[in-house]
């Protein structure tokens, strides 16, 4: 998850969804050459916690700052498996532990994100 960037934090009834920008590698199946400008190929996606049962949860010091090229930055990611069903998301936001059964990463469409740019 190194450069990639922390979206912001939905809760969906019991489950909780974690959006990001991610820097995708050249071993993921879905990476490209990143675009002109770009160090990463990146993708908008989230991370889905269903019924996730927090251990820990302890606020960050949230700060947006403007990239040079002018988009918000609203901080870097790092995810760490504790265990069999045990994580750790640590953003400049929060830093929380939780406990989950199944955690699934979802890349969104590039042609849905063209259509949101537009909106």
């Amino acid at each position: 998850m190194e450069d990639s960037y922390f979206l912001g934090l939905i809760a969906e009834g019991a489950s909780l969804r974690m959006k990001f920008l991610f820097a995708l590698t050249t071993d993921h199946p879905e990476y490209s050459p990143p675009r002109q400008g770009e160090a990463h190929y990146y993708r908008e996606g989230s991370l889905l916690a269903e019924n996730p049962s927090v251990v820990k949860w302890k606020p960050g010091r949230p700060m947006i700052v403007k990239d040079l090229a002018g988009p918000f930055d609203f901080g870097g990611i790092e995810l760490y498996r504790l265990g069999h069903t045990r994580y750790q998301v640590i953003t400049d936001w929060f830093d929380a532990i939780f406990e989950v059964d199944d955690l699934r990463l979802h890349l969104f469409e590039v042609d849905d994100l063209i259509g949101l740019q537009q909106i």
